[in-house]
C-alpha cells in the first residue's frame, strides 16, 4: 500500500527532528567508548538519557492510546487534536516565536560565555518560567534555585568537575 506524497511527508516532518537528533546521540554513544572509562561515565550518562527522552518524544509524537498518555502527562498542554492536520492550519505568523526562542537560547549563552554557568542557570530559568511560562515568580525562583543547587552539589562537590566561570570571572 504505497502512501501519498502529502502523508508521507507531514510524518517525515513529524518524526525526522527526533530521529535525526537520536541518530547523532547514537554517534556520540559510539564515539564515548572510545575514551578512557573515568571520560566517558559524563558523556555516556549525557547520551543514555538524550535516548530514553528522544524515545517518549517519539512516542508521543503517535497518535496511539500510548502516545497519547504520554502526551497527557509530559506536555499537557498539547494533544493529537490540537496538532495541525495540514501545512495550511500550522500557525507560522511571522517567525516571531521562533526568533523569540533563538532569542532566549542566544542571551543564556552570553550569560553563560560572560558570567558562568552557575549564575546564568537560575537568571535563565526563573526569567523564561515567569515570562514564557507564565509561572509565579516565586515557584519560578525555588525551581531555578533547586536546579541551580543540583548542578552545583553534583559537579563543583560530588565529581569534583570545575564549572564554566565566564571571562569575566576566569581565574
Amino acid at each position: 500500500m504505497k502512501e501519498s506524497p502529502k502523508g508521507f511527508s507531514a510524518l517525515a516532518q513529524n518524526f525526522a527532528p527526533p530521529l535525526v537528533l537520536l541518530t547523532i546521540t547514537g554517534i556520540f554513544i559510539v564515539a564515548s567508548y572510545g575514551y578512557p572509562p573515568a571520560s566517558r561515565e559524563v558523556p555516556l550518562l549525557v547520551c543514555y538519557t538524550l535516548v530514553v527522552l528522544i524515545a517518549l518524544d517519539i512516542l508521543s509524537r503517535t497518535a496511539t492510546r500510548t502516545g497519547e498518555l504520554v502526551r497527557k502527562y509530559l506536555n499537557p498542554g498539547t494533544s493529537i487534536t490540537q496538532m495541525p492536520k495540514s501545512e495550511e492550519e500550522d500557525e507560522h505568523p511571522s517567525g516571531r516565536r521562533e526568533l523569540l526562542a533563538v532569542g532566549w537560547v542566544a542571551a543564556f549563552t552570553a550569560g553563560v560565555m560572560l558570567v558562568g554557568i552557575l549564575p546564568s542557570v537560575p537568571v535563565y530559568l526563573a526569567s523564561y518560567m515567569i515570562l514564557e511560562g507564565r509561572k509565579k515568580p516565586l515557584f519560578s525562583i525555588l525551581i531555578a534555585a533547586a536546579v541551580v543547587l543540583f548542578l552545583w552539589v553534583s559537579f563543583e562537590e560530588i565529581l569534583s568537575i570545575p564549572l564554566y566561570r565566564g571571562v569575566l570571572f576566569e581565574d
